[in-house]
């Protein structure tokens, strides 16, 4: 399990966090709707149907940083205010546990920028990135803003493990390729 602890983040409590009330919202929005998201439901493909899904498909919508209601003195919900975890700060935690990236600090948060740039766009050339919605989290100023992010149990890297790590995700993906190819292409192995 991946621990954090954000509370040395300067001003930890607007970097990390969003905070919502009615006042924040456009006409027709509710903070309710927010915290609990509605089902979508879907025609089904003629293949999902061949394959015995029926006619629709519900999908139940989450989110992997989800509004809550802010807890009131009594502990019970104030469904007049809500918050989640930035999806910044929730992204940046979970791209320095693969950079190996233990803590941001004054020292370290641009080598910290450079390998999540590095990861990122070894993602992207292998197809594995697909949430141009969450890139924020990779912008210089947001990693700085960021500085006192520690993930206690991370295994730090050196700046050539980092390299040597994303070089092996380079040759696996090539090889992969390769033996694709050869499959496909050339009639065997």
């Amino acid at each position: 399990m991946l621990l954090w602890n954000l509370t040395k983040i300067k001003d930890h409590g607007t970097v990390c966090y969003q905070h919502l009330t009615e006042d924040d919202l456009d006409e027709g929005e509710t903070l309710d709707a927010l915290v609990n998201l509605p089902d979508t439901v879907r025609q089904t493909t003629p293949e999902e149907r061949a394959k015995g899904w029926g006619e629709t498909i519900t999908l139940t919508n989450h989110s992997p940083v989800p509004w809550r209601y802010i807890k009131g003195e009594d502990d019970s919900d104030d469904r007049s205010r809500i918050s989640r975890m930035s999806p910044d700060t929730f992204e940046l935690i979970f791209a320095c546990e693969v950079a190996g990236v233990r803590e941001i600090t004054k020292k370290n948060w641009k080598e910290v920028w450079t390998r999540l740039n590095v990861q990122e766009r070894l993602m992207e050339n292998l197809g594995l990135e697909s949430r141009p919605s969450l890139r924020g989290a990779r912008m210089p100023d947001v990693v700085e803003a960021h500085i006192g992010l520690l993930l206690p149990n991370v295994a730090s890297l050196t700046p050539k493990q980092f390299d040597k790590k994303m070089m092996e995700w380079l040759r696996n993906d090539a090889e992969a390729r390769l033996r694709v190819w050869t499959r496909d292409f050339q009639g065997g192995e």
